[in-house]
């Protein structure tokens, strides 16, 4: 830390509810004045340390089984009392969106098991994208500790909830899982610079992001798309029209017809840019309205919709990766003629209803099928959309910001799934996996064991034919196995 400490600091994760992994050393790290006494508290073992004249300090507990919950007391400038930690089993998740996917996006498949969900002992740290560019950041700032009850379990990682689940029902102790996941990160993120610039074709980028500021370049970007929507919504006729298109009753005699779902690339509307309106009507009796629950399903949708119901706008997703999954009141709907408006916003010209997914008003007794024919109409067409810039995709920025500063906790293992968004050029992904494993062991100073998913069987929809680059992805993934100890592959091929 380069700010002058006035008081005690410590990493985000030595806090309420932590866990820590059994049977090996515990060592507890922060900063404080420089040169000053810290004096800390431990199951009823006691160690005093000095910081150094930068102001840091570390010490180390003797290992321990699994038990707890137990308190911890550093004093030094100020005091701290950490309450509830547990001793366990510790797993770090990493990887993107597969791993990263929360319990509530999975809730529909798991329904009953995750309503029945009560396992304190359970405990999740969830760590925030945090791109950091030059040098490490030395502690972590933020993140906190939930425990896999009913408050908290829904934004636990699906896949390392049931893992630990799985892990809790056979050791019965308890069990942390430490999540860094961020969807769309491709493997250079999470790698040491050092060990990038040892491949020589990352020196460039890295040099560039170093020395620019990056925010600043964020920022503009992030500027030009907000200014690209707010020139296709002043253009949009469905928005400048009086009544807008969104409304229940309007002329729709100059509307066209598409059959949904489908991508719009198999349709006249291929390489379509700017925003749609699309109309749908359907019928509700007296009886679907005694119904206790009523839910809009729209599937996945290619790429911003704005979603209205009987001219009542009724939900929102600015990008295509959440199911569209809008609940609705009973108050929101009629009996007899009900009218559904989307109007979809497509930035690259891929846009469409991906098709295999539900499209459907979901009632307690009964679902009603919004799949057939609808009406649409274009609101405007603008050219394509500049990309947007994410900074936590650029080389070894969440190595830096995410990983590197959990250098002093131990854990068990690691569950990693990853791989997706290094499909567009996977020839050299067993290399760059190879070499990740090896950052993190030896951060960790532990040759630990290293759990990884292989890519499932799946084609990109807005594509017109397998490029067979996931499956170059899988064989890398599969090779990786036999050219290094201590790991393994779950495939999901056929899943």
């Amino acid at each position: 830390m380069n700010k002058i400490i006035k008081s005690l600091v410590l990493p985000s994760y030595i806090s309420d509810g932590m866990v820590i992994q059994q049977n090996k050393p515990i060592l507890f790290h922060g900063f404080d004045q420089p040169n000053s006494l810290i004096q800390l508290n431990f199951d009823q073992e006691f160690i005093q340390t000095e910081t150094d004249s930068k102001g840091n300090w570390e010490v180390t507990f003797s290992k321990r089984q699994a038990g707890g919950p137990f308190i911890l007391t550093i004093e030094g400038s100020s005091k701290e009392v950490i309450r509830d930690i547990l001793i366990g089993e510790v797993w770090l998740l990493g990887g993107q969106s597969n791993m990263e996917l929360p319990v509530n996006r999975t809730y529909d498949e798991f329904k009953d098991e995750i309503d029945a969900a009560n396992y304190p002992f359970i405990r999740q740290f969830q760590i925030e994208a945090n791109p950091v560019f030059n040098q490490p950041l030395e502690i972590l700032n933020h993140g906190e500790w939930s425990a896999a009850t009913q408050t908290n379990i829904h934004d636990f990682s699906s896949l390392g909830f049931f893992y630990a689940k799985k892990l809790y029902k056979k050791l019965n102790v308890p069990i942390g899982i430490i999540n860094t996941a961020i969807g769309g990160t491709p493997v250079e993120s999470w790698m040491e610079e050092k060990t990038l610039r040892s491949l020589d074709s990352y020196t460039e980028e890295l040099d560039y992001w170093n020395r620019v500021d990056a925010k600043e370049i964020a920022e503009e970007n992030m500027r030009i798309h907000n200014d690209w929507h707010m020139d296709l919504s002043e253009k949009d006729q469905g928005l400048m029209d009086q009544p807008p298109w969104y409304a229940e009753k309007i002329d729709t005699a100059s509307w066209c017809i598409i059959s949904l779902p489908v991508m719009f690339k198999d349709t006249e509307l291929n390489n379509f840019i700017g925003a749609i309106w699309l109309r749908k009507t359907f019928e509700i009796s007296e009886e679907d309205l005694q119904s206790n629950t009523f839910r809009l399903r729209l599937g996945t949708l290619i790429n911003r919709d704005e979603t209205y119901l009987n001219g009542e706008k009724i939900g929102q997703t600015d990008y295509r990766y959440p199911p569209r999954k809008y609940p609705l009141n009973k108050e929101q709907l009629k009996i007899g003629t009900n009218t559904l408006v989307i109007r979809l916003v497509n930035e690259e010209g891929n846009g469409g209803f991906i098709p295999d997914f539900p499209y459907e008003l979901q009632l307690q007794n009964r679902n009603i099928s919004l799949s057939g024919d609808w009406l649409y109409k274009i609101g405007a067409t603008k050219e394509k959309a500049q990309p947007m810039l994410f900074l936590y995709n650029k080389p070894s920025t969440l190595y830096k910001g995410m990983i590197y500063p959990l250098r002093n906790i131990n854990v068990r293992g690691v569950l990693f799934y990853q791989g997706e968004s290094n499909t567009g050029d996977p020839t050299n992904y067993k290399k760059l996996m190879k070499l990740l494993i090896e950052d993190w062991r030896n951060l960790f100073g532990d040759t630990l064991p290293f759990y990884y998913v292989q890519l499932a069987n799946y084609m990109e929809p807005t594509v017109d034919e397998d490029d067979k680059k996931w499956a170059v992805l899988r064989q890398q993934q599969d090779d990786l196995r036999a050219e290094i100890k201590n790991v393994e592959i779950i495939p999901a091929y056929d899943v």
